[in-house]
């Protein structure tokens, strides 16, 4: 995950994606991906995106245990 995030984050800074305003959208391992990197764009201080979308996935602070919708 590190290297895609880090591939990503080059290749759209070197597109000059980060200089208009963008969303990040991500279903599922999607969801996962803009998470990370998002995530690397702050570490970056890059401009973030207007809205962050994600679906599919569980919050990454939430237990697989405590939160399996399979289980509620």
């Amino acid at each position: 995950m590190v290297e895609l995030v880090r591939g990503l984050a080059d290749g759209l800074t070197a597109y000059g994606a980060f200089s208009k305003p963008y969303l990040l959208f991500g279903h599922s391992l999607g969801a996962w991906i803009a998470h990370e990197l998002l995530a690397e764009l702050m570490r970056r201080h890059e401009t973030p995106p207007l809205l962050l979308i994600v679906s599919g996935m569980r919050a990454p602070h939430l237990s697989a245990a405590e939160h399996d919708a399979d289980r509620v």
